[in-house]
């Protein structure tokens, strides 16, 4: 949908995505990255272009594995987690405010497959991702896994940033604007729907008015 642009398509870590873009190396960011007040003041920021759902990924056999509809449901186990992502933030929240009952979070920089068979192996005991993104890795590796939906007010705090978007380093407002302009074009068209459900099962696209 962009001609005028040239794509170059550059695969690094996480922290890398912002470092990139604050010395110029990357224009724009593509993960599952959410909007917060802080990042608001460096970055610019797309429409939405992706609508977020999370699950908490157990071993198939852990009998106590179950909905989760509080973090008090996920106090005393562990998991693991990199830096600046929405759920590794989310828990240090609570960690800060429950410091008599915390989760277990061991901070890592393995890839997300890497994360998945250390539950598998028992190394975590369950780990929190957005459910598209764990369909995907569970079609693609087969690994011994269950994902249960998370409720209530769980649901709530993780939701209150409710959808994902495309990052751009401050000078970047043309391409911010040419790329709204693409996210509307491809959503009304059904290519995002066909995509989304290509990869994921199920349309996860935004809706525009």
């Amino acid at each position: 949908k962009l001609p005028q642009y040239k794509l170059k398509l550059e695969k690094t870590e996480f922290d890398s995505i912002f470092s990139g873009l604050n010395s110029g190396r990357y224009q724009m960011g593509v993960n599952n990255i959410a909007k917060n007040p802080e990042r608001q003041k460096n970055y610019l920021f797309s429409d939405p272009m992706f609508k977020n759902s999370y699950v908490v990924i157990y071993k198939s056999d852990n009998k106590e594995a179950k909905q989760a509809n509080s973090w008090d449901d996920l106090a005393g186990h562990s998991t693991v987690g990199s830096t600046g992502v929405n759920t590794s933030t989310a828990i240090e929240e609570f960690n800060k405010k429950h410091p008599d009952k915390k989760i277990d979070l061991n901070y890592s920089e393995e890839d997300l497959t890497t994360q998945l068979q250390g539950v598998e192996s028992g190394k975590y005991d369950f780990l929190l991702m957005d459910k598209p993104m764990f369909e995907y890795y569970q079609k693609e590796l087969g690994l011994k896994l269950t994902g249960k939906p998370v409720s209530g007010d769980l649901e709530k705090e993780l939701l209150s940033e409710p959808y994902s978007y495309f990052v751009f380093s401050k000078d970047q407002k043309q391409l911010q604007k040419d790329v709204n302009k693409a996210l509307k074009e491809v959503t009304g068209d059904g290519t995002s729907k066909k995509i989304n459900e290509k990869y994921f099962g199920e349309d996860y696209s935004p809706s525009y008015k």
